[in-house]
């Protein structure tokens, strides 16, 4: 096992200092925030250009996964009288909510981000269209498959 590299990690627009130890071979262990995880990088089969972003490694934390949440709870009759549900691809609380009824959008418009595990996702579209619905606001709480917007 070789020493800790302390290095700058970078998601969504958030900055994370962490530790990160060799384990060998392409088994890493990684240390953020006082949360310690085991991860493995995959290398392409191909050599990236020099000036190709890198290869993000999938995390596998060491600690048991957390049970699964409760099934979402059923879709507001205004959501399922028609049109395409924007809903939360995971459990968290929403920080931002960035469209309002009337908005235009396009597939990859930023509709909400959500916190979860103290790191941000943005909620994306997905389709064209107008927003018809906004159904949350910041602070609140939603789960998994939760509509959270509603377009025309």
């Amino acid at each position: 096992m070789s020493s800790p590299t302390k290095v700058r990690v970078k998601v969504g627009d958030r900055e994370f200092e962490a530790e990160v130890t060799s384990l060998g071979g392409s088994r890493y262990k990684v240390v953020v925030g006082g949360k310690e995880f085991e991860i493995e990088v995959s290398t392409p089969s191909a050599a990236p250009a020099p000036t190709a972003r890198p290869v993000v490694p999938s995390v596998k934390p060491s600690v048991p996964a957390p049970s699964p949440a409760p099934s979402p709870a059923p879709a507001p009759p205004a959501a399922a009288a028609g049109g395409k549900e924007i809903r939360a691809p995971i459990s968290g609380k929403v920080l931002k909510v960035l469209v309002k009824p009337g908005d235009s959008v396009e597939p990859r418009t930023v509709v909400a981000t959500l916190e979860s595990m103290k790191m941000e996702l943005e909620v994306y579209a997905g389709r064209s269209g107008r927003i018809k619905e906004v159904l949350v606001k910041p602070g609140d709480t939603v789960q998994t498959g939760q509509v959270i917007a509603v377009l025309e």
